[in-house]
């Protein structure tokens, strides 16, 4: 059975693969019409199923090792050539490790990771890649970039050399944004959202109206616990500016994303906000990072001579 490229194109693989009449020539003895005999045979002679099952299994698997013949012979040169690279990529050694596109990695650290990690004079792999990935994380927390990490790694097979990516996030042109909220109780009988000062009235009244009214001389103290109220947090206006958070965070815009916390310390317990909801880097849409704080302010504070 000959297979050539020329008079395969355009044909299925079937069209080639002929029985010659000598494989199952003197073992059948097909007979058209006549006979009931033959009919109930379906006009095959005895034993000639048997025969066939056997021919058709010979050339199923003449049949299979033939297509994967004609696959190899027919694939790309480009598919071999990524095939074979792919191939020599695995085994390759790594002769050396950069990082392109970071602005905060100093030369000594990288050198430190990459020779803990293994990476030099071995295979790209993963195991060694996040090993690397680990020691510079180590770094970045310690140093306050807590949202920087390294994202992958490729290699180059004509240098051998591994390109390590890494996403080291920058603080957005509005560096904080606060978002003020005020507790408010839910009326269980209305739904209302109110202040404290308004429900504890509204209780009052309706403690007056059920006792027939309190006389002048009465003093009536009506203990309300909030843990007890149903309350929920609306947004409000406040007077602290995130301008000056930022300044005391060191948040420059463009600069890398950096968090302290011996400076959000100080803040969290001045006294600015009264109670901090949440505070935690979001992204921006100009790409950056934004630090969005949900806090709440204490009441105004007058003070008297």
């Amino acid at each position: 059975m000959n297979i050539t490229g020329t008079e395969t194109e355009g044909k299925d693989i079937n069209y080639f693969l002929r029985v010659p009449d000598t494989a199952v020539g003197p073992l059948l003895s097909l007979r058209r019409g006549g006979s009931s005999s033959y009919s109930k045979n379906g006009g095959i002679l005895h034993g000639g199923k048997t025969v066939i099952t056997r021919v058709t299994t010979f050339w199923k698997s003449k049949i299979g090792d033939a297509i994967i013949s004609v696959k190899g012979r027919f694939q790309s040169k480009e598919t071999k050539k990524q095939q074979e690279l792919l191939e020599r990529l695995q085994i390759m050694p790594v002769r050396q490790v950069v990082i392109q596109n970071s602005t905060v990695l100093p030369p000594n650290v990288v050198r430190t990771a990459v020779k803990r990690s293994g990476l030099i004079g071995s295979p790209l792999k993963m195991d060694r890649v996040q090993e690397l990935s680990r020691n510079l994380k180590r770094w970045y927390t310690r140093q306050g970039y807590i949202l920087h990490s390294v994202t992958g790694a490729t290699l180059d097979p004509k240098t051998a050399t591994a390109s390590i990516s890494v996403e080291e996030p920058v603080v957005s042109a509005l560096p904080v944004e606060i978002v003020f909220c005020k507790e408010k109780v839910i009326d269980q009988e209305t739904g209302e959202l109110m202040t404290f000062k308004k429900y504890r009235e509204k209780k009052l009244k309706e403690l007056e109206k059920k006792s027939g009214g309190f006389s002048r001389f009465q003093s009536v103290d009506l203990k309300i616990d909030r843990k007890d109220l149903n309350t929920t947090l609306v947004t409000t206006s406040g007077q602290t500016k995130a301008s000056k958070i930022a300044k005391a965070l060191k948040l420059n815009p463009g600069q890398p994303f950096q968090w302290r916390d011996n400076r959000w310390s100080k803040i969290a317990s001045s006294g600015v906000f009264s109670k901090i909801i949440k505070a935690s880097p979001e992204p921006a849409s100009d790409g950056g990072v934004c630090l969005q704080v949900y806090a709440m302010e204490p009441p105004p504070r007058h003070l008297e001579y």
